[in-house]
């Protein structure tokens, strides 16, 4: 079989019913348990490779790698079960030097995507609050050193509706916004990753159709949607392991500057900054990631909607900030 010399879908990315996995990190599973596909010259799409419950041997992953592949391919109802092998070896992967950073995002939310989607589906969220602590010292190790940036990210990201995909993007952006404006630092970047990764905790009250429906929201759609972050709030209001902050960043993230947002409507200084900065990133990820009613937007549409927010939406700075950032990815 003829291999291609290039990788050429981003880890993580979705397409055609196919998500990329780095090859590094499949290396450290024994046995993959799911079918493996790579790209082969001439053909429009990866072919399979490899049948689930083969191990992947280590003359076959050089091979592969020499050929200048760095991602196989699994099916989509497949990715979860992969995630579960990736996650045993988590720390130890990202701590391989040989794994570029926008890899080992790329290796995070792979091997945590099955354990977020069920964590934070559970009638009690301690589960998911640990969970979240444990990605976000992550996020802060990779995001901290600046060698992981905007355009590295956005490239390796998975961009679509489920609840991991979400929440690790914005709780990457969130860090890298902190840093650049340095609204936040130290540990305070770990508890602003904790923050973003349980933003949305209040949207499992919501019904799945209603949050997957692939068209507008009737009125009594948007309300059910917009009791989210009060949920939300009142799930961890009593927590001892969720701080002041990271409650405003839950009860806050939709609340505008012009006072036209949600739950409460207040305006400008009455909103935590750190509220203020995850809405602005908040928007970037939903606007650029799939929905089962759209397409994404493109980088340079997401700026301009961004622009456009600026100062009424949301924190004019926060938004030419972070629209500067993204200036390579255009």
């Amino acid at each position: 079989m003829g291999v291609s010399t290039v990788c050429e879908m981003p880890v993580g990315r979705e397409m055609r019913g196919l998500v990329a996995v780095p090859l590094i990190a499949l290396r450290s599973v024994r046995r993959v348990e799911a079918d493996l596909y790579v790209y082969c010259m001439n053909s429009q799409r990866p072919v399979l490779y490899q049948r689930a419950g083969t191990r992947l041997t280590g003359d076959q992953a050089d091979a592969l790698e020499a050929a200048g592949n760095r991602c196989l391919y699994v099916c989509v109802g497949e990715f979860n079960r992969v995630g579960k092998q990736l996650l045993a070896s988590l720390s130890t992967l990202l701590e391989n030097d040989d794994i570029t950073p926008a890899e080992r995002y790329g290796v995070l939310q792979t091997a945590v995507s099955a354990e977020v989607e069920h964590a934070v589906k559970l009638v009690h969220c301690d589960r998911f609050v640990k969970l979240s602590s444990d990605v976000a010292r992550h996020i802060r190790s990779l995001v901290e050193s600046r060698q992981l940036l905007p355009h590295d990210l956005f490239r390796i990201a998975r961009h679509d509706y489920h609840t991991f995909a979400h929440v690790t993007n914005v709780a990457s952006y969130a860090v890298m916004l902190a840093l650049q404006t340095g609204l936040a630092d130290g540990d305070d970047l770990e508890r602003l990753a904790v923050a973003a990764m349980l933003h949305d905790l209040g949207k499992r009250y919501v019904p799945r159709h209603v949050l997957l429906k692939p068209g507008p929201l009737n009125p009594s759609e948007r309300a059910l949607i917009e009791t989210h972050t009060q949920r939300g709030y009142e799930s961890l209001l009593h927590r001892n392991d969720v701080d002041f902050d990271q409650l405003m960043v839950v009860y806050q993230h939709h609340e505008r500057i012009d006072g036209r947002g949600y739950p409460v409507g207040v305006t400008g200084e009455e909103i935590h900054p750190w509220a203020q900065l995850i809405a602005v990133v908040d928007v970037f990820d939903a606007m650029t990631g799939t929905r089962t009613y759209r397409r994404a937007a493109s980088v340079a549409q997401a700026r301009d909607g961004l622009l456009k927010r600026g100062g009424t939406h949301l924190n004019q700075e926060l938004v030419e900030c972070w629209t500067s950032m993204l200036t390579t990815l255009s």
